[in-house]
């Protein structure tokens, strides 16, 4: 979905829409490397291969 100024005719919207959609991205973002951060990992379940 694209949002810009062409398919609303309105530039706030737009740069709203923009505004909000870097700003949920980046904390979406830190919210999963957080998870991955707190899980840990038994050795010998396989999982750890090619992680150091």
């Amino acid at each position: 979905m694209e949002n810009n100024c062409y398919n609303t005719g309105e530039l706030k919207l737009a740069g709203s829409a923009a505004l909000i959609e870097i700003i949920s991205k980046i904390a979406i973002y830190y919210l999963h490397e957080g998870i991955w951060e707190r899980i840990t990992f038994r050795e010998g379940d396989g999982i750890e291969q090619g992680r150091e």
